[in-house]
């Protein structure tokens, strides 16, 4: 008799000892109590305080061995922008559709063609990718200003002259110098201009409000002259190499002379005067070719110009048409 009874409690510890195994192994196998107990005599920690449950990696396994919780809800990816090292880390942001980024609002037509050619130029893909707002237009200025999420923002100032198109007349943090409108668009609106920074302190901008200084133009008179001030205003860009023009040799209505600066290469050139004043016909530092000028001074003389690029690609004497 002894000895059965000595077998049932060893049987009885066997089964204790197994159920006790079970239910550290699988959540299937026991209650929520024989998790919290196993989890707390595996940590050393004090029986009956429950541990709390363990968040999977979102691979579909647990960290550290344990199997079977929930997955918390995926998040969007990250994307790094800059280089691979020193950078910082933020969540992707959505597509714009456009490659390179950025995106023009307020603005349509030639305005807007221009603006999205600009930005392909501004924007480097490097995560900064800025957008163009366009809050005001009139005629042939607006305003607005360049921003991005992650960038600082700047104000916009843009306009259009016949000679070339539109054009950056501002882009900054800080109003534009007066001088810098008084160049590249001297009868901006006062609406559209707003302020502008004149010795250092800010005043209305007004058409006019400063004289500035007129590009170098040498052997032009009258209109011819007046007409190359205004074209060099345009073409200037203030970046130190302002151009100057020299008229060589004028016949009537028609010139030849030169674009040039003294930190860059010149440019020879056509001027024809037409219905509408003064143009360029030509630039360049190559022969025109005679389609170019049949379209736009068939009647220019040879003492003007006398050869030209032809059809077979070929430079031949130049013939007026009229």
């Amino acid at each position: 008799m002894g000895t059965r009874i000595a077998a049932l409690a060893s049987s009885a510890v066997a089964v204790l000892a197994l159920t006790a195994c079970g239910s550290g192994g699988s959540d299937a196998a026991g209650s929520s109590a024989a998790r919290s107990s196993a989890a707390s005599a595996s940590s050393g920690s004090t029986a009956g305080m429950p541990s709390a449950p363990t968040a999977t990696n979102g691979t579909g396994s647990a960290g550290a061995g344990t199997t079977g919780t929930t997955a918390p809800t995926p998040r969007a990816p990250a994307a790094t922008y800059g280089s691979s090292t020193g950078t910082t880390t933020r969540a992707a942001r959505p597509s714009t559709g456009t490659q390179g980024g950025g995106q023009v609002t307020g603005a349509t037509g030639g305005l807007k063609a221009y603006l999205e050619a600009h930005l392909a130029d501004v924007n480097k893909g490097d995560g900064c990718d800025v957008n163009i707002r366009v809050d005001k237009r009139v005629g042939g200025y607006a305003r607005g200003s360049y921003f991005a999420p992650e960038c600082e923002a700047g104000k916009g100032i843009w306009a259009y002259s016949e000679a070339a198109g539109w054009h950056v007349v501002h882009r900054g943090q800080e109003p534009p110098q007066c001088t810098e409108l008084a160049r590249l668009a001297p009868q901006m609106p006062t609406s559209i201009a707003g302020q502008c920074l004149l010795d250092g302190k800010a005043v209305t901008w007004r058409p006019g409000l400063v004289a500035e200084p007129d590009p170098q133009v040498t052997g032009a008179m009258g209109e011819l002259r007046t007409y190359l001030v205004g074209r060099l205003r345009t073409m200037n860009a203030g970046d130190g190499c302002d151009l100057g023009a020299r008229v060589d040799k004028r016949v009537g209505g028609y010139a030849r002379g030169s674009y040039f600066a003294p930190e860059c290469e010149g440019a020879a050139a056509l001027w024809a005067q037409g219905a509408n004043g003064w143009s360029e016909v030509w630039s360049g530092q190559d022969t025109p070719t005679c389609a170019t000028l049949r379209s736009r001074a068939p009647g220019m003389p040879t003492s003007i110009v006398d050869r030209c690029v032809g059809d077979a690609g070929k430079a031949e004497p130049w013939r007026p048409t009229r």
